[in-house]
């Protein structure tokens, strides 16, 4: 399994990298003459397709919640039904590496771009065990 590794996709416009990552997140089916494969394993779009979609993750642009950051972070870790003191560790290391710590009890509203994107990129990281 991949840890603490980053892939980054670079490309000139329209060249097909937010449709790779949607298809690689499972999002969209490849074109027919086209497959996915995951672990050696060839992704069908059927029910087991559900199992794909939880190990992706794929951030584009920042969407969170309303209220505070720590909240957002959390969200995916609760909705998981990790326990509160794994909740607790993983997302203050990631609040940490991302410079956002001290913005925990802050209202998302009141967050700059880059705040919010920080917030949004360690929500992310902080799901993978």
């Amino acid at each position: 399994m991949f840890t603490n590794e980053v892939i980054a996709i670079i490309g000139p416009n329209g060249s097909g990298k937010t449709t790779l990552l949607l298809t690689l997140a499972a999002l969209l089916k490849p074109e027919q003459d086209s497959s996915i494969s995951y672990w050696g394993q060839e992704v069908h779009y059927g029910s087991g397709i559900l199992k794909l979609r939880r190990r992706s993750l794929y951030i584009s642009g920042t969407l969170l919640l309303s209220g505070n950051a720590w909240d957002n972070v959390t969200l995916g870790l609760r909705m998981r039904g990790v326990k509160k003191e794994e909740i607790q560790l993983r997302t203050k290391k990631w609040m940490e590496r991302f410079g956002i710590a001290e913005l925990a009890m802050r209202q998302v509203k009141t967050l700059s771009g880059g705040e919010a994107k920080r917030v949004s990129l360690a929500r992310a990281f902080v799901l993978p065990a």
